[in-house]
């Protein structure tokens, strides 16, 4: 993939923390001096999410030197939001990119997942299955909020894409199409 004119900050730094197995000491560093405090860096990495695998990236240098070794898959606007999918050799990476969090609701029988139920996460009421082993992916999304100059990175998180959890300043097409689509997508979590 070309290299994009992306730029990000400690927010997108913070917010990723939901997506790293585990994050390096400088990352850290980065966001105590950003009067983040280790209470919120700990529990940011708690909040469930897709994960990247730490031996593919532990902060956003490292993602983005990845992302770049990444093949485009397609690109789509949402909410005025450029969402790009790559993809990711699997000889390279023999055990994926990272783990799903996030699946279709269709394909939890292959997954043996329990019986769906409904947890709080996000502060919204969603679906969630629990599995014995997340599942392998070697498909990456990035979030883009494009700027006149440069792409601003929002998130970035292993698998194959999601929509923002529904909220009501939302478009209404918008807003139905992120209904949509977690009504049939549930949240996994280790049995």
């Amino acid at each position: 993939m070309h290299p994009l004119s992306i730029t990000y900050n400690d927010r997108t730094l913070f917010h990723l923390l939901r997506h790293f197995e585990s994050i390096n000491e400088g990352a850290i560093a980065c966001l105590l001096n950003r009067g983040y405090q280790q209470q919120e860096i700990d529990t940011a990495l708690q909040i469930p999410g897709s994960r990247f695998h730490a031996d593919f990236a532990q902060d956003l240098k490292s993602l983005q030197q990845q992302w770049n070794l990444g093949q485009l898959i397609s690109q789509q606007t949402f909410g005025g939001y450029l969402h790009v999918q790559l993809k990711f050799n699997p000889k390279l990476y023999p055990v994926g990119i990272g783990k799903l969090a996030v699946v279709p609701i269709a394909d939890l029988s292959k997954l043996r997942a329990s019986a769906v139920f409904i947890k709080k996460n996000r502060g919204m009421l969603l679906q969630h299955t629990k599995v014995g082993e997340l599942p392998h992916t070697w498909e990456m999304i990035l979030v883009l909020k494009p700027q006149k100059n440069y792409q601003l990175l929002i998130t970035a998180f292993p698998g194959t894409g999601a929509l923002p959890i529904p909220h009501t300043k939302m478009k209404e097409a918008d807003f139905k199409a992120s209904s949509h689509f977690w009504e049939n997508h549930a949240f996994l979590e280790l049995a």
